[in-house]
C-alpha cells in the first residue's frame, strides 16, 4: 500500500533488504474498485515474489491494513505468516488479525504521543536519511 517513496523504504534499501512497493499506492478510503483491483493483482505477485526467495526476516508493514481492505488475499497472508515457523522470523504491520499476531515473531505498535513535528517543528539537517 506504499509507493517506496516513504520514509523507510531507502534506509532499508541500503541495509539491503529488498521492498515491493504498490504503483498506484494511495489511501485505501480513496480507492475505486479498479484502484483496488490493480492494488491486489501487486500485492498478490509481490508477496509471491518475496515468498519464493531466500530471506529471513519478512517484514509485513502494510499486509494488516490491505487484508482488512479486500487488497490482499488471506490465504496468500497465512502463507506468508507460515514462514515464522520455518527458522524465519515474521512482523506484522499495526493491527493484525488476531491469527496473524499468533502466527508471527514480531507485532509492535508504535503510537507517537509526543513528537517535534506536531510543534511545527521539521526534520534537522543531518538527521533525515
Amino acid at each position: 500500500l506504499k509507493d517506496g517513496t516513504s520514509g523507510e523504504i531507502a534506509p532499508l534499501r541500503t541495509a539491503g533488504a529488498t521492498v515491493y512497493a504498490c504503483p498506484n499506492a494511495k489511501f485505501t478510503w480513496l480507492m475505486d474498485e479498479n484502484d483496488k483491483a490493480q492494488a491486489r493483482a501487486v500485492s498478490a505477485d509481490a508477496l509471491e515474489k518475496a515468498l519464493a526467495q531466500p530471506f529471513d526476516l519478512l517484514v509485513l508493514d502494510e499486509a494488516c491494513a490491505a487484508l482488512k481492505s479486500n487488497i490482499l488475499d488471506e490465504a496468500l497472508l497465512r502463507k506468508a505468516a507460515a514462514f515464522a515457523k520455518g527458522g524465519r522470523e515474521v512482523v506484522t504491520g499495526r493491527d493484525p488479525a488476531p491469527w496473524l499476531q499468533d502466527a508471527a515473531d514480531y507485532s509492535t505498535e508504535m503510537q507517537m504521543h509526543k513528537h517535534p513535528y506536531t510543534q511545527g517543528i521539521a526534520a534537522r539537517e543531518g538527521v533525515e536519511y
